[in-house]
């Protein structure tokens, strides 16, 4: 991946990550906003055939490799 979203709403959150192929991604972490708009786009994601989208809980750490 080359790059990654800082900003964006929850449209250009979806715009940005159809970008990316689908068999590639092996976790999202959506960090973005308030708790329950955070949830809701993790669901979205889900409803969208994303898989392993997490919404971490604060203080949480994730090995990235």
């Amino acid at each position: 991946m080359d790059h990654f979203s800082a900003h964006a709403d929850r449209k250009g959150l979806m715009e940005f990550i159809s970008t990316l192929p689908m068999d590639r991604l092996k976790k999202i972490f959506v960090v973005h906003g308030e708790e329950n708009q955070s949830l809701a786009f993790q669901q979205r994601l889900l409803d969208r055939g994303y898989r392993d989208v997490v919404v971490p809980d604060p203080g949480i750490t994730y090995p990235l490799k």
